[in-house]
């Protein structure tokens, strides 16, 4: 409504307001005049007069649905509400103004009129960013170029580096980039995962060293028990034997007897051995110490077993690794651990398969590993858990010490054992012993307990629960 008053020309943005200003009234059954507003119903209303289909005197067309509908007037009211607002605006305008009729100097009303407008630039841009900023961008979203300048445009940005541009000025966030996003989530992944795989350890750890806490006990009270039930057994066996021995040699020739007679002095050896393995299990053994070649003394072992009968169909395998380092052990104790594993294994395997045997460094020479495998018939999961208990065995003529025996060597040497088995395919022993030099070795030694001591009481009973591997 801006410059020369224009009349009836106020109501041209309105829905009929050409036949308005021309003079031409809505009549519903005249049809000289017919009124059309929007862009489908002009078009349609032209293509209708253009073929026949209407025959009008006058086609009032406003293309648009007239400025009632923009965004001036408020759009929460009808139609007609809008329309209305329009119409009393143009009355109050009327009211004391003279209307132009038609009949005085055209061109004295119109040529004065500016309808001209100006626009000014309004500068908005933003200030170039610094090369360097704009780097450290493409560098954290993983588009340093030109390797991996990758250019996709799924992030709306025609290049990386106008997207880098965008995001120093605010503009534009990294995550809009899908391969920054892929990136990032596979970070995350790897992440947990890591975290993961370090909680599955220190859970199995923490497993571990419950299994050694409970052994270890087991082994401090069987410990007791059994060197006091050895020793009251010692004496009662040797005099059987050594009657029986006497009473052999004075039936020597009587037949009847002999046989009988050599059964009761064989089981009684055997009992002696029992309690023999007893008072092993039992005493303090004083560690020797000195600086050994694990590799040597498995050697040293296998040598002495080879010699045997059991191991005549049985091929021996040693992948021992030149590069395991010495360390501060006992030879005859370690001797003896790879001397029961070994034996075993060829018990298991009835004579007949492979046993491998190899060391290799560990945690980048800190520690030793020794593997020994068989090929025999397994070991029910069921028993794994009790492998090492004192007295326990699936052997008809066992004893159930062999394993525990080693099982506290392996842990007065500070190191651990593990047994991994499946039935039909065979057994696979672990042995973990630390590198330790001779003045480690002083400072966390284990000393095994003295029983005797231990039964007679005193201070020393004290010190009972530092029984093998305590």
């Amino acid at each position: 409504f801006d410059g020369p008053q224009p009349g009836l020309g106020r109501v041209l943005s309105v829905s009929g307001g050409m036949s308005k200003c021309i003079g031409f009234e809505q009549d519903l059954v005249n049809l000289d005049n017919v009124i059309t507003a929007g862009p489908k119903s002009a078009i349609r209303a032209i293509q209708q007069l253009q073929d026949g289909a209407i025959r009008p005197k006058f086609l009032d067309v406003l293309f648009c649905q007239g400025c009632i509908d923009g965004p001036i007037v408020d759009k929460k009211i009808s139609g007609p509400s809008r329309k209305q607002i329009v119409v009393d605006f143009f009355e109050s305008q009327n009211e004391n103004e003279e209307i132009w009729e038609g009949d005085k100097d055209v061109a004295s009303k119109l040529l004065p009129m500016d309808l001209g407008r100006s626009f000014s630039v309004q500068d908005i841009s933003l200030p170039e960013p610094k090369e360097e900023e704009i780097q450290v961008v493409l560098a954290e979203l993983g588009k340093t170029y030109p390797n991996r300048n990758l250019d996709c445009g799924a992030c709306g940005f025609s290049t990386c580096r106008e997207k880098a541009v965008a995001v120093v000025q605010g503009l534009a966030e990294k995550e809009m980039c899908m391969h920054y996003l892929l990136t990032q989530s596979r970070r995350l992944y790897s992440r947990l995962e890591k975290s993961h795989q370090e909680l599955k350890i220190s859970h199995e750890e923490l497993e571990q060293a419950q299994r050694q806490l409970i052994q270890s006990e087991k082994l401090a009270s069987l410990g007791q028990l059994a060197a006091g039930v050895a020793h009251e057994l010692n004496n009662p066996l040797g005099t059987i034997t050594l009657f029986g021995s006497m009473l052999k040699k004075d039936l020597a020739h009587n037949e009847k007897w002999d046989k009988d007679i050599s059964l009761i002095i064989q089981e009684a050896e055997r009992a002696a051995k029992i309690v023999k393995d007893l008072l092993s299990f039992s005493r303090q053994t004083k560690l020797k110490p000195g600086l050994v070649n694990i590799n040597s003394i498995i050697e040293e072992a296998v040598s002495l077993l080879a010699k045997r009968s059991l191991f005549r169909n049985i091929q021996v395998k040693q992948e021992l690794d030149v590069s395991v380092p010495t360390t501060f052990a006992d030879p005859d104790l370690l001797k003896q651990v790879f001397f029961n594993i070994i034996l075993n294994g060829a018990q298991a395997m009835e004579g007949s398969g492979v046993l491998t045997i190899r060391s290799q460094p560990k945690n980048g020479g800190s520690g030793i590993e020794i593997q020994i495998e068989d090929t025999g018939k397994g070991i029910a999961e069921d028993n794994l858990a009790r492998l090492f208990d004192p007295f326990f065995t699936t052997k008809e003529k066992g004893t159930g010490l062999g394993l525990a025996l080693v099982y506290g060597i392996v842990s007065k040497h500070k190191g651990t054992i593990d047994v991994k088995s499946e039935l039909g395919k065979g057994t696979t022993f672990y042995i973990d012993l630390p590198v330790l030099d001779q003045s480690e070795w002083k400072k966390g030694e284990l000393k095994l307990v003295d029983m005797k001591k231990v039964q007679r009481g005193g201070e020393d009973a004290s010190k009972g629960k530092d029984l093998i591997g305590g």
